[in-house]
């Protein structure tokens, strides 16, 4: 190695200085090799993105950092190899559906990829983008989607990060939780993605539910829609198709069609829900959802339904949820008395302090393992997040209005008029004369023109739900021996229907008598 000559001192030797400055350098060259080797690895992982992001937060809680990198150690790994071209056109696509505001996934979009699942054999996968709005595309990493040969069913690899970290904890809470209850659902895994020999970070795979007899809907019309510029009602539900495979080439058994066929009756109002499933457990799958994600209902892109040929009922299927963009059950699709009212029930049971107490007793340590390995708020804690959604579901039951009321005088007596405002059925118990007498209502005394609006069962008078923010109105004809309770303090007393809710006493509004009516 030739060394340059160094610079001498006045009056110094001048083979004096040359050993000691190469000793000097050799070590000073191989260190900056080092360091110039170790950071072109640390930005190759991506270690450098980990600094900057967990930097801030390490100052202000390093037990938590720590004990979050603690948590990621074990985690399985996913490695994906793909060629160069197909990476490439997944981002041509990727392009395409964020200018159009949605994806729609073409039959021969999808790309080969090579994938080992931990510690197995290598798999060749399909890969393709998750149809649906383009906001879930956005950002420096995206979700992507894939399946195995001969499956009918596509995984998905959601990344998670500090934005993503308390949503992703809500969806694995969510799926184990409903199968806690009894229910069949996705399952989701934390793991490390190896992409191309890079490291991506912390992703969510989701696996779906193992079923040859799951059926949903197909979306595909309505994503089109979007694209074209459209605004569909509902979200699009209505160009929805109930489907039984996304997989041309599986062939489908003849119970597979069958349930197919009855989530087709369903979605264009042949048949209600109760008719074709269990209305107690759907009410509880409804309401683990909102217990979960904060929403009334499950998006309906992502729901699928089982169907047990021994008693030809569907069930409801767990699935992950959209982080953007949630587009739930329309509420004519749950327009079912039996339903909402098991609905109703759930919901006072799943948002009671005691069943979350009892949560944290039953599963509280996999929780909060598993808050601590996707790195979610230190400033929150998980359970906050669940009070917060019980609170809205208790407050679903108790709203400031349930019902409107008014008394009418015409040439005949006095109608009554009454509105639920409620998206649950409301029992009208009867009239309260002031606290000095009680009058039932007859569901007969119901204008004929009016009689959709309530619900049979049997003399009770139930008035149907809400659908949406459309109320229902319905008249009763008093008979003329009520006509005396006219100018007492006059109330309405109701509760929902077949729910543990309290009975509220509604003041009735007297109308302006009517001046052609007979004195």
């Amino acid at each position: 190695m030739r060394i340059s000559r160094s610079r001498r001192g006045t009056g110094s030797p001048s083979n004096s200085s040359s050993p000691r400055t190469g000793t000097t350098l050799l070590p000073l060259a191989f260190s900056l090799i080092a360091a110039f080797a170790l950071g072109f690895l640390a930005h190759q992982q991506g270690w450098h993105a980990a600094v900057l992001r967990w930097g801030p937060v390490f100052v202000q809680s390093p037990r938590a950092v720590v004990a979050t990198w603690r948590a990621r150690t074990g985690l399985p790994v996913v490695t994906m190899d793909m060629r160069f071209a197909d990476y490439q056109r997944l981002l041509t696509l990727r392009e395409r559906a964020l200018q159009l505001g949605v994806h729609v996934p073409a039959e021969a979009e999808a790309v080969a990829a090579t994938v080992v699942f931990g510690s197995g054999e290598h798999q060749t996968v399909e890969v393709r983008l998750p149809g649906g709005p383009a906001t879930r595309l956005q950002g420096e990493t995206w979700p992507i989607e894939l399946r195995r040969k001969d499956d009918s069913a596509w995984m998905r690899l959601t990344p998670v990060d500090e934005t993503r970290a308390e949503f992703a904890w809500q969806q694995w809470g969510y799926l184990e939780s409903l199968r806690s209850e009894g229910f069949s659902a996705a399952t989701q895994t934390s793991v490390r993605l190896r992409f191309n020999g890079s490291d991506q970070g912390i992703y969510m795979l989701e696996t779906p539910a193992a079923d040859d007899m799951l059926v949903g809907f197909d979306a595909r019309a309505a994503w089109e829609a979007f694209a074209a510029g459209e605004i569909p009602f509902e979200g699009g539900f209505r160009y929805a198709l109930a489907t039984a495979a996304d997989n041309p080439t599986i062939v489908l058994s003849p119970a597979t069609r069958a349930a197919a066929a009855q989530l087709r009756a369903v979605h264009v109002g042949a048949a209600t829900l109760s008719e074709v499933s269990e209305a107690e457990d759907l009410g509880r799958f409804l309401a683990l959802t909102a217990l979960w994600t904060g929403a009334p209902a499950p998006d309906w892109l992502s729901l699928r339904w089982h169907y047990d040929p021994t008693t030809q009922k569907l069930s409801p299927v767990g699935m992950g949820q959209p982080r953007t963009d949630p587009i739930p059950l329309p509420e004519a699709f749950l327009d079912d008395p039996a339903v909402q009212s098991a609905y109703a029930r759930a919901l006072a049971a799943f948002s009671s302090p005691a069943y979350l107490e009892q949560l944290r007793r039953d599963r509280g340590a996999a929780l909060e393992q598993q808050w601590l390995i996707l790195g979610a708020s230190t400033s929150t804690t998980p359970w906050s997040l669940l009070e917060t959604h019980q609170r809205s579901m208790r407050a679903r039951l108790a709203p400031a209005k349930t019902l409107e009321t008014a008394l009418e005088a015409d040439r005949e007596g006095f109608v009554l008029h009454l509105t639920n405002l409620q998206n649950f059925p409301v029992m009208v118990m009867g009239l309260d004369a002031g606290g000095a007498a009680m009058h039932a209502l007859d569901p007969a005394w119901v204008f004929p023109e009016d009689r959709a609006g309530i619900v049979e069962d049997g003399d009770t008078l139930v008035l149907r739900a809400a659908r949406g923010s459309l109320p229902i109105a319905v008249r009763l004809r008093l008979p003329r021996n009520l006509t005396s309770v006219r100018g007492d303090a006059l109330y309405v007393v109701c509760r929902l229907w077949n729910a543990p809710t309290p009975e509220l006493r509604v003041p009735i509004v007297e109308l302006a008598p009517d001046p052609e009516a007979a004195p």
